[in-house]
């Protein structure tokens, strides 16, 4: 799937863990990202992400009733 939209935060968990927020209050944002600690070292600058449009490539899931992409590699976001 592909899709479209602006990064409002990108927030990194205590255990390293990366979210891209689409919304500014991310408890009822219906899509959000992931990006797990294991391949956060292939997403340089992550926070340079904040209030960038980007455009996504994945699988989308759904985790406790909301839709999420995990990105694994570089290639699956642009902008």
């Amino acid at each position: 799937c592909k899709v479209e939209g602006n990064v409002k935060k990108v927030y990194i968990s205590k255990k390293g863990t990366v979210f891209l927020d689409f919304c500014y209050n991310y408890k009822i944002c219906p899509f959000g990202v992931v990006i797990f600690k294991s391949y956060s070292d292939k997403f340089p600058n992550i926070k340079s992400y904040e209030h960038r449009d980007v455009y996504l490539k994945g699988l989308i899931t759904v985790y406790k009733g909301k839709a999420e992409m995990i990105l694994k590699n570089a290639n699956q976001i642009e902008f």
